[in-house]
């Protein structure tokens, strides 16, 4: 979150009665001033406002002026946390105006923290795509320190191998053809200038290249995980990816309206034929949930009329008993079937479909209840034991690779009839009927690429790089840590929400007991701070500090995944097997690799989850090799310096009892300006 001032905010004044505003207008003042959003003023107060969505869709519908939102989201002057709480249950929600009392407006939050992207930079391996050419817009000229991290990270990144410039903004259209990829600051201004060149100056250039540098790193990670897609292809094994086209139809099928009674209908709309009192509630509350034992992220084993998970996959329905064939799908929700009994997921289908031509082809169900965690996609496809002639059919947090086969859901429901009341809530919570289009739509994709049928070459068990911690997280961020110049690593896992005096102290402790230090920062973005900011918070916090060396925690270390309590605060029946394998894990799984023979914790009076953690590592981790200290808490004025107290502060405007619990690098981040 970052509060810009009302002099450097996008502003038109409305003269009159107006209620709307001209391209030409609107046109000059982003030019100047680009930002996502548009404020307009009548006699020197804010009367409505005007995003980049709004210019786009009175583009797209020929209109001769944008019409002024007058229904609109607003703070007051120091509801700090009040603006981070709205951002974070509102998402649709990117920009809060700041006005007083006289409705006058005093300046706006915008949501968007991808300033704090040059912070990854250093310790972010790009893998393949080193060699990119990338030119890097400078930010308005107003805001100096986005100019200055701007520079910073051009620098970086060409340190590390790519062909890297800044330009200004006027040069945008000049490069954008010659280069691989066009970067932003953040997402205010990348959506502003986007918006300006498509909707209010009507230029023609490939959009694609346009991304801000926090979305640059993650393509340039999608770029590693497409080789090793690739490597797996020039071993044999033949992959199809999956992937949705979000364009006006699917947001169409999402439009619906239920009425009063919307549950009912929804359901009866979405099961039809299938449906019942008892098959809506043996589907829809059947516990599927993950085992976190293998940090893989496979579904718990469950038993059930209408719904089975057996060692970790949804059961396929007319599985063969012999087999010389496997395909295997992994995947989110719409892969393992979240909304469909057994014999209707995708893979069933699939399973009879094959059955009625081929019968030594078997369908495996290894889809799971994560979404977005490409991480642990890949480590469960590692882990398969994949032969020369399998396929493997992913759906890619909608990703698309070069040279890698793949299928567009979305054409596939174009083909069909299909209702809008056979998709649940959003675009790919699917009914039996549209599994059975899609379970189509693979089949004929199979055949036609000859994966099946006969034609299929089939072979032996590839060789596969098991050890999938390595290669998705141990080689992106510690490629340049060499273990052996140290011979005491030591290790802390932060959330550090946000960073305080506590924090520091902890970690200057730590940091004199050991020769190194790394400091995991836990990456879920479940706080009421994002990872970037806190680990922003972390790096600007212990950057004077010797041998300490900052990342991620990445899907591996204290996440959604593997210690979901961590996040709600609240003890369940898994809580205990869950602390287990997440400390286990880390001692068998990323320790060795580092050479980390000590973990550091500060002592934990309050926190009921976290306490029950720290017992657990006294437990568990001298067994294996692992040496836990625990260092008593700094206190301020009598009280345990915690987050919460630092919340606290925040949420009463107590900005001097701030200052003595966190340090100046975290006040800075905390009230970022744009100035």
């Amino acid at each position: 979150m970052i509060y810009t001032e009302h002099d450097w905010l996008s502003v038109i004044e409305l003269k009159d009665e107006a209620d709307a505003v001209s391209f030409d207008m609107l046109a000059k003042e982003i030019s100047a001033k680009p930002s996502n959003m548009v404020y307009c003023e009548r006699k020197g107060k804010l009367c409505g406002i005007i995003s980049m969505g709004d210019i786009a869709r009175a583009d797209k519908e020929n209109a001769a002026y944008v019409t002024v939102n007058k229904k609109f989201t607003w703070i007051r002057p120091k509801e700090y946390m009040k603006a981070r709480n709205i951002f974070r249950e509102k998402t649709n929600i990117n920009a809060l105006p700041v006005v007083n009392e006289k409705q006058e407006l005093m300046g706006a939050y915008a949501r968007w923290d991808d300033f704090f992207a040059g912070y990854m930079c250093e310790g972010n391996h790009f893998f393949f795509s080193l060699g990119k050419r990338v030119v890097l817009v400078r930010p308005c000229c107003l805001h100096k320190d986005k100019r200055k991290m701007s520079g910073i990270f051009c620098h970086n990144l060409s340190s590390m191998g790519f062909n890297a410039k800044e330009i200004e903004q006027s040069e945008v259209l000049d490069n954008v053809n010659s280069v691989d990829r066009v970067l932003f600051c953040d997402e205010d201004e990348w959506r502003a200038v986007d918006t300006l060149f498509t909707h209010l100056l009507h230029k023609k250039y490939p959009r694609e290249k346009l991304m801000t540098y926090k979305n640059f790193m993650k393509e340039c990670w999608f770029d590693f995980i497409g080789e090793f897609l690739r490597g797996l292809g020039q071993k044999g094994v033949h992959i199809l990816n999956l992937f949705y086209d979000s364009n006006q139809y699917d947001r169409i099928l999402q439009e619906k309206d239920y009425g009063d009674n919307r549950e009912d209908t929804l359901y009866r709309s979405f099961f039809g034929e299938l449906y019942s009192e008892e098959y809506k509630n043996g589907i829809i509350r059947f516990p599927f949930s993950i085992e976190t034992k293998s940090h893989l992220g496979k579904l718990k084993d469950c038993k059930g009329k209408y719904c089975n998970v057996i060692n970790g996959e949804r059961y396929t329905t007319g599985q063969p008993e012999n087999y010389i064939q496997t395909i295997y799908f992994i995947g989110p929700c719409f892969i393992y079937g979240r909304f469909t009994e057994d014999k209707n997921t995708i893979e069933s289908l699939l399973q009879k479909r094959l059955n009625d031509t081929w019968h030594e082809i078997r369908v495996v169900n290894c889809g799971s209840c994560y979404n977005g965690q490409m991480d642990l996609e890949i480590s469960r496809l590692s882990e398969l034991p994949l032969r020369k002639g399998d396929v493997v059919v992913l759906f890619a947090d909608n990703k698309r690779f070069p040279d890698i086969p793949e299928l567009n859901l979305v054409h596939v429901l174009d083909k069909s009839s299909v209702k809008k009341e056979w998709i649940l809530g959003v675009m790919l919570h699917c009914n039996h009927k549209i599994n059975a289009l899609f379970a189509e739509a693979i089949y004929q994709n199979l055949l036609c690429e000859k994966w099946i049928g006969g034609q299929n070459e089939i072979g032996k068990e590839i060789g596969q790089d098991r050890d999938f911690v390595k290669t998705m997280y141990i080689d992106r961020y510690f490629t340049d840590f060499n273990p052996g110049l140290y011979k005491k690593i030591g290790s802390i896992v932060m959330n550090c929400n946000p960073f305080t005096h506590g924090h520091r102290y902890l970690i200057e402790q730590a940091s004199e007991a050991v020769d190194f230090l790394i400091i995991f920062v836990v990456e879920e973005d479940e706080s009421i701070f994002s990872f970037d900011e806190r680990f922003a918070m972390v790096c600007s916090g212990t950057g004077d500090i010797k041998h300490v060396m900052v990342v991620p925690s990445g899907p591996f270390i204290l996440s959604k995944t593997t210690f979901p309590e961590y996040f709600v605060k609240e003890a369940d029946e898994d809580m205990a097997k869950n602390v287990e394998n997440d400390i286990t894990f880390f001692a068998e799984r990323i320790a060795p690799h580092l050479n980390i023979h000590y973990r550091f914790v500060g002592e934990e009076p309050e926190d009921m989850v976290t306490n029950a953690y720290n017992l657990a590592m006294k437990r568990i981790l001298p067994e294996k090799g692992i040496k836990l200290v625990e260092i008593p808490r700094k206190e301020q004025c009598g009280k345990y310096i915690s987050a919460s107290s630092v919340r606290k502060c925040l949420e009463n405007g107590d900005w001097d009892g701030l200052d003595r619990l966190v340090p100046k690098s975290t006040k800075r981040i905390l009230f970022m300006r744009n100035h």
